[in-house]
């Protein structure tokens, strides 16, 4: 209704007030809409939800509308499709809706165990491939956090058996199939860090500027994965990483 208010307000006014008709009316739904139209917040708040309306329409004996955004991005299409919701999905445009029972499933942080119902619910029987890999993900699409000095850490990440990636250049299912194969992570402060809850085990070295956001630490935390955050020089929008400091990060690890 707060979107209803904000693209129709008189319609949408009258309609509380019950001079006017809703334009669209379920029987009982529960809307999928995150804060922000983030891969982050799509993978690590909106997807366990789905869970938690399983778990309500085994008591109900029906499954809830599942109302999503008209403006959604395609990777929300995929991660749709592979969570299989046995429910209707419904795209909502912000149009005035009635629904006579609005299933709001309370999902105020991650936990270990939905963690691991979303990395096998999305993972499916489809990974590919046993060696595990040592990734570093590139933010060179991204208008924040690149890293400034790729040159002068590519020898590191050389040496190490890194293998590069930018993750808008690859779908949902090879992000996790990436993931899932994943040993070592480094990468900058970013969303597709959240991919980390789709592998078995991992090592994850997490850069940052002068602004520190916990959470990938705290997701790494309740899945038991090696975590460090290195802290890196602001420059301007983006960042600049020690080399020496990476390395040591990284010989920590697989010196172990």
């Amino acid at each position: 209704m707060a979107k209803a208010l904000v693209n129709s307000p008189r319609h949408a006014t009258a309609t509380l007030n019950g001079d006017e008709t809703p334009d669209i009316q379920f029987e009982m739904a529960t809307i999928l809409l995150p804060p922000w139209n983030n891969y982050y917040h799509w993978t690590i708040e909106c997807l366990p939800r789905i869970r938690l309306l399983e778990m309500y329409a085994a008591e109900e004996g029906e499954y809830p509308d599942l109302l999503v955004p008209s403006n959604r991005s395609s990777w929300v299409n995929e991660m749709i499709d592979r969570v299989d919701y046995q429910g209707r999905v419904v795209t909502w445009n912000g149009d005035v809706a009635h629904i006579d029972r609005l299933v709001i499933p309370s999902f105020p942080d991650p936990t270990r165990e939905e963690c691991q119902w979303l990395r096998n619910r999305m993972r499916g029987d489809e990974i590919a491939g046993s060696n595990k890999k040592h990734i570093y993900i590139s933010r060179t699409d991204a208008t924040a956090r690149r890293v400034d000095n790729i040159d002068e850490i590519q020898p590191v990440l050389d040496r190490y058996g890194f293998e590069t990636y930018v993750l808008s250049e690859l779908s949902v299912a090879e992000q996790i199939n990436l993931f899932a194969n994943a040993e070592v992570v480094v990468a900058p402060h970013g969303a597709g860090l959240a991919n980390i809850v789709y592998a078995d085990d991992v090592e994850v070295i997490e850069l940052f500027g002068n602004k520190k956001i916990a959470s990938f630490a705290r997701l790494a935390e309740i899945l038991d994965y090696g975590y460090i955050d290195l802290d890196c020089e602001q420059r301007g929008v983006n960042l600049v990483v020690d080399p020496d400091r990476l390395d040591t990060a990284i010989q920590s690890i697989v010196a172990e």
